[in-house]
This record gives structure tokens, sequence and C-alpha cells, in this order.
């Protein structure tokens, strides 16, 4: 008998360990969809790429989306390749709303150049817009259909990396010639239920690839007017003949400009084909395959479990004065700011009497690491110099900038682990040029009359810069710690920035650190920047910090882990509204108008319309968090007892000109707003019936002054999902807090 039970026990636990296991293993499935425009008289299809008024006449072969979508059993990504010259980072935002159930998301655009305009800049003359909005709209509910249907097929697979070097299939027609001529290819190979692979003798053909290579699709050149994948479809077309599985096609480094090349491609009869042909397309897309051939041969298994990724927002200047002109035409669609100098923020929106001043756009960098792989979003056209520092050595000194510091490289950033590189990663911004290769002014570099092509279709100099910078710090999130089982998170307002009574800090900093929060929420951090704020982080044991402004009344965090999605709002805002992620949670700090009842409502609801633009998935990770120097209709009782708090703002309405009261009362809509959409005030949830008033102001070291009964203004709002985790939630009242601040801090602590 004893034997027996000891047999069902190992059984159950075989079982448990195994369907653990399993539950770990990488899965994949891909799906495809046919997104070529319908070409009608009165519906003209604009072909992008080179000039303005190349109306499509024909459909030579499809436009389509591809899509792989990888699980490893608790995240979710997807990658899509489509045939477009460059889909913009709003219709990628509209698509990532529409899939809350992916965790990270990338639309490589191969950069097609006979294929529509979903730009805005090729239409019917250099002034007209090119994107019909209702196709634009369309694609981007294929793309989100194609990559549900690609979810619903996920299934386990083992994976195998390889890559295949061939320099002479790819043509440079700019100085100095640099080539990334390795194509790059993971290969999926079908699980059977007892672990089979294609290796063990399983599966005779993949279940699916991805393949990366880094040259325009421009082999039909500028007088084609049929609508074609260019040569990426016969690519596709030759490895799906060969391998019978689906085949996700992905642009790599293609700037420089990397184009098919000249006297590379013959037919059957020996004769060199040129730009133009579709023998030529065709026959340049089956020698690309071929290559991918030899990646594939070459390929060797790789973990792709477990999944970590970053996302970080960059703004860019654009000083182009042609996509300038651009913007104020209308051509080109998308939000653009007075640049702030600082690529984490924005400034206010661009406007049109902002002649003088600086556009700046908001683009993304992204950086997944799949196990052993990592996988690099790049938003535009990269340089193969700023792949693996092909850089000119010396630089020609008629360059713009000869000595501008070299940027670091893919390369440098990544240099102890395979990777893919995906070019156009959600956003087309145009070339990324190395600075030491500017070259706008005279004199011209290489002893050139003119300009070489690149810099008219470049936002500026100073893009690649930043960009490579942003990446290293995109990277480096990659290796910093991941939210634990729980999360502790602190919020404070600390009077003044520490400008009235500025002893108390030391305490303050030692008390921090004593929480040993993972995130922190501050509010009137007054007269600091951010490298105080950085500095501050820092003695808590925070690497990361994001400040609101370094004016006024600032909000700031600082997280243990990656700050991201920095969104800084100062319009409909009495003191700035900061938005970011970090720790998995979409982080709202809160400061709100101190004196008027109605700007509170005012801005509870612009925040609460801000909130409705999030992806769903992010919306039910939201903390609202800080001073909101409103009053909760939970704690009435409390705050009208006597009518002294009335009699207190009665008193500062009069003598300020204040607008505390609401005809003569305390208004509670500021905060019954968040009550009435659903989001619990977990202070007041947490507090034990009998329990003392969780006042948060005033404290001690304000108590000789006149502030009225003490009142709670500071909260933390949590979804009903996420307040359901909340393990703890007070205000910390002590002898040690009351000399700290005006305010006495919140602390929280919630199940991860």
């Amino acid at each position: 008998m004893k034997s027996h039970v000891l047999r069902l026990a190992l059984v159950f636990a075989i079982f448990f360990l195994s369907s653990h296991s399993r539950a770990a293993e990488l899965q994949v499935g891909f799906a495809k969809v046919d997104i070529t425009p319908i070409l009608a008289e009165d519906r003209p299809v604009w072909l992008a790429g080179y000039g303005q008024g190349r109306r499509a006449t024909a459909v030579h072969d499809s436009i389509m989306a591809r899509c792989a979508v990888l699980s490893d059993g608790t995240k979710t990504f997807a990658f899509v390749g489509a045939d477009l010259v460059g889909l913009q980072l709003p219709e990628a935002d509209a698509i990532r709303k529409e899939l809350p159930e992916i965790d990270h998301l990338i639309i490589g655009s191969s950069h097609n150049h006979e294929g529509p305009d979903v730009i805005g800049i090729w239409g019917r003359t250099p002034t007209q817009r090119g994107v019909d909005e209702k196709y634009l709209a369309e694609i981007m509910v294929k793309i989100a259909a194609c990559v549900r249907e690609a979810r619903t097929k996920l299934a386990p697979a083992a994976a195998s990396f390889g890559t295949a070097e061939d320099e002479s299939l790819l043509g440079d027609s700019r100085l100095p010639k640099a080539y990334d001529g390795i194509l790059r290819v993971l290969k999926f190979s079908d699980l059977d239920p007892d672990g089979v692979t294609e290796a063990d003798g399983g599966n005779k053909n993949p279940a699916g690839l991805i393949v990366q290579w880094n040259c325009h699709p421009e082999a039909m050149g500028s007088r084609n007017t049929e609508l074609t994948a260019d040569f990426p479809a016969a690519t596709v077309a030759a490895l799906k003949k060969k391998y019978a599985c689906p085949v996700v096609y992905l642009t790599g480094a293609v700037g420089g400009l990397m184009a098919p090349p000249d006297g590379r491609i013959h037919n059957a009869a020996g004769k060199e084909l040129k730009e133009g042909d579709f023998e030529y397309a065709r026959l340049y897309g089956e020698a690309v395959a071929a290559l991918a051939d030899q990646a594939i041969a070459a390929a060797k298994p790789l973990a792709l479990t477990p999944f970590k990724s970053s996302r970080r927002d960059v703004y860019l200047p654009v000083r182009n004065p042609y996509y300038r002109a651009a913007f104020t035409a209308g051509m080109l669609q998308r939000n653009s700011y007075v640049d702030s100098g600082d690529p984490a923020r924005h400034g206010k929106p661009f406007k049109i009497t902002d002649t003088f001043k600086t556009m700046s756009i908001r683009t993304e960098l992204n950086a997944l690491r799949l196990g052993g792989l990592d996988v690099i979003g790049i938003p535009g056209e990269l340089y193969p110099e700023l792949v693996y520092g092909k850089f000119q050595e010396p630089p020609d000194p008629a360059a713009d900038f000869p000595q501008a510091p070299l940027e670091k490289t893919v390369a440098d950033i990544f240099p102890d682990r395979p990777w893919m590189l995906i070019g156009l990663a959600n956003d087309e911004i145009g070339y990324i040029i190395p600075k030491r290769q500017w070259d706008n002014k005279k004199p011209y570099a290489y002893g050139r009359d003119k300009s070489q092509y690149g810099e008219m279709n470049s936002c500026s100099p100073e893009v690649a810069p930043i960009l490579m910078a942003a990446l290293e710090e995109t990277a480096k999130a990659l290796d910093e710690d991941q939210p634990g089982a729980t999360l502790r998170l602190l919020s404070h307002n600390v009077w003044y920035g520490f400008g009235k009574q500025p002893k108390r800090k030391a305490a303050w900093l030692k008390w921090v650190a004593a929480q040993q929060p993972d995130i922190v929420a501050l509010q009137e951090l007054n007269g600091y920047t951010a490298e105080q704020l950085d500095k501050d982080a820092a003695a808590w044991g925070h690497p990361h910090s994001a400040l609101l402004k370094e004016d006024g009344f600032p909000t700031g965090l600082s997280s243990r882990f990656p700050i991201t999605d920095v969104a800084r709002i100062l319009d409909g805002f009495h003191h700035g509204l900061l938005r970011c992620q970090t720790g998995g949670l979409t982080v709202y700090v809160i400061h709100f108008h101190p004196s008027d009842w109605s700007a509170r409502i005012r801005e509870a609801r612009l925040l609460l319309e801000d909130v409705a633009k999030l992806p769903p998935a992010e919306q039910k990770k939201v903390v609202f968090i800080g001073d909101f120097n409103g009053f909760s209709p939970d704690e009435r009782a409390h705050l009208e007892e006597g009518g002294e708090l009335a009699r207190f703002f009665t008193m500062l309405d009069k003598r300020n000109g204040s607008n505390n009261l609401n005809e003569g009362k305390l208004d509670y809509r500021g905060i019954q707003a968040f009550l009435g959409a659903g989001y619990d005030d977990v202070v007041h949830r947490q507090r034990q019936a009998g329990s003392p008033y969780p006042g948060t102001f005033p404290t001690e070291l304000r108590r000789e002054e006149e502030m009225g009964r003490d009142r709670r203004l500071d909260y933390v709002f949590l979804p009903a999902g996420l307040a359901a985790k909340v393990i703890s939630a007070e205000v910390v009242r002590d002898e040690v807090t009351a000399q700290l601040s005006d305010h006495y801090p919140i602390v929280l602590e919630l199940r991860n």
C-alpha cells in the first residue's frame, strides 16, 4: 500500500513538473493578410518612395502583412512584416491599443518603394497628401486581425538561429561605402507531444521562418507604376516553395543607401539585368532566398525563453525644412512639439506661429530579449556604420561635423549575444546618419559640388547621437531587476522642495531609504533639476528617475525599475501631470490645484480622459498617486464636523481671492470623479474601523500656523483588479514623519 501511494505521488509529481515546464515552453503562431489597396478611378493610389504623382495603374503582386506571434507562457510578443514604405508611430500606437493581449508589438515595414503611400509625402503634387485615409484605417484593422489570428495558432516549437553573409548582394550609392551584408534567420520547428523536433528526425519542414535582410525594396525603380512588394515577394515565395512554411520578412539597416546592386544579377542567358525589370526583381529576391538557405543550414538551436522587453520614447528635433513644410501643409500628420532640448521630454504642441522654434516629434526604440537572442527595433533607416562601426577614419574634413564624437553602435551595445535588427520598427523617421557624415553645407565632402543624397530625408544631424544613446539605455533595461513578488510604493509632498526648513532634508533622505520603496512619487520638488532628483533617488537606491519640469511646483518619480513612456502633460493642469511606466505599472503622479474646487474637477476629468486613451491592458494597471488637494465624500462627517474647515476656507477665500469653497461649502466632486469611475481609494479601504483619522495635512511642522483642521489631501487610487492585490496602504503618522514635511507620506504595498 505504501509503495502504491509513493508511485502515485511520483506520477503526480512528474505530471506537475511536466505541466509546469510545458507552460514555460516557446510557442509560435503565424498568419498573413492581404493589404493590397483597391485601384479605382475615383480612388487613386499614389506609389511611395520616389517623387510625387506616380499613380498605381495595376497590381503585379499582392501587398502583404505577415505576422509571427511568440509566447513563453507568460508574455506574448508579435512581429509583423509589412510590404509598406513605413507605417508611422500613430498607426502603430492605434494597432497596439487594439491588442491588449500582446505584451510587445513590433511592426517592421520593408520600406517598399513600389507600394502605397502611407506617410503622406508622395501625393499627386508636392503639396498634396498622398494617403488614402480609409485605406490606412483598413490596414490597421487588418494587421490587428492578423496578429489575433496568429495568436490563435500558437503551438509548442523549438528555435534555431543562423546567419549568412554576402556584401555583393548590396549596392551603396553614398560615400563612404559601408554595408551590413549579414542575413539573419530564426527557424522554428514543431514539437510533437513527445518533444521531437525536426533535428530529432521528426518534421521534414520548419514550422516557420523569420528572415531579416538589409536592402531597400526598390529593384523596380522610379518608373514602375504597378503595385508590387518588390524583391521581398520573390524571397518569400522561394522560401515558402522550398520549406512549405510561413515566412515573415523584415528589413534591417538600409540607410546609406542600401539597394540591389548593379552588375550582380543575370538571366539564364547571361544577360545582366537592371533596375526596373520584374525579372531583375525576381532573380534578386531569389538570390536573397539562396542566402537565407545558407543561414538556415548554419542555424544552431537557441533557447528563446524567457521573454523580457524594453521600450523607450524619444523626442527628436526636426530641422529639415522639407519635413517642417510638410507638417505645415498637412502632408505629414502626427503630433509635433516645440523641442525641449531633452530627448526624454517634449515641449508644448508646435503651432504654425512657432516658425523660429525647433520642432520635435516622438518616436520609440525597442529592445526585446527572447532567451538567448536580442531583437532590436530601430524607428527608421539606420546607416550600416551604426551597426558594426565601419566609420571612415579619418573623417572627411569637409563634412559639417568631422570632429563629432562617434556614436556607439549596435554591436557595441549588444556585444555578447546574437541579435536581430528590425528597421522601420513601429515608425519611419527617415535616415539615421552618423553625425560625422552629415554633409549639408559647402564645401562638400569628397570634393563634390553638391551634397550627397541622404540629409534631405533625415530629421536632423542630432538624430543618430540621440537614438544610439537612447538605445544604450533601452538595452540596459533588459539587464535590470524585474518586479518581484510585491511592490512597495511611497508618495510624499515634500513642501517647497525643502526650501522651507532645509535642515530636515537629511532626515528625510534617511527615512525614505529605510522604507525600501520600489517606486517613489514626489510632489513640490521646487527648485529641483533632473540631476538633483537623480542624486536623491540614488540615496535610496533607485537608478531611474523622471522630473515633470524645472520650474514652479514640479512632481517627480523614481524607481528601482526602468522608467519608460514618460509623458509630461502641462496643458490643463495647474502644476502639470507626470505619467510614466515602471515596474509593470502606469503611474500618474498627481498634484492638483491647491485652492480652486472647479479646477480640480477639470483636472480629474482631463486625467480620466488621458487614461481612456491608453491600451486596455495598461488601463488595468494604472496608479493615481499624490497630492489631490481634494476631499473624499467618504470622510464628509470628519471634514464638516463643527464647521471648522469651512470657516477656515471662508477666511482664505476672502483674504486671497481663492476658490476653495463652492457657495460656502466643501466640494467633493474632484475625488468623487475617481470613485465614480470605479477606482478604489485604497487608504480608505485599508483603514481599520475605529482607527484614528488618516489625515495627511498639516503635520507638526505647521501646527503653530492657522491651517484648519486635520484633513487628507493625499490619495492612491487603483482600478479594482489592482486594488484587490493591495497588502497594505497607510498614511505614515509618527514622530519622525511629523518633522519631515507639512504632509505625512503614504506607503502602499501590493502583490505583483
